[in-house]
């Protein structure tokens, strides 16, 4: 799948608080969890599946378009 906003998660939303270190749209998602926690899944825009496993906390996520 494709996050097709990751660029403009990186350029505004997650800007200065998260050192990327690849050009992947996948990148965007463990910053934005622990940034928003599950409500950061409304933010991406693409087609695109995942699952997401916080070992922190014991919970999941999971998210779809």
């Amino acid at each position: 799948g494709e996050i097709y906003n990751h660029q403009g998660i990186k350029d505004i939303v997650l800007q200065g608080r998260y050192q990327f270190k690849t050009g992947s749209d996948c990148e965007v998602i463990i910053p934005l969890y622990y940034e928003f926690g599950n409500d950061f899944l409304n933010m991406l825009d693409g087609v695109f599946s995942f699952f997401l496993y916080d070992s922190g906390s014991d919970d999941f996520s999971s998210g779809h378009s």
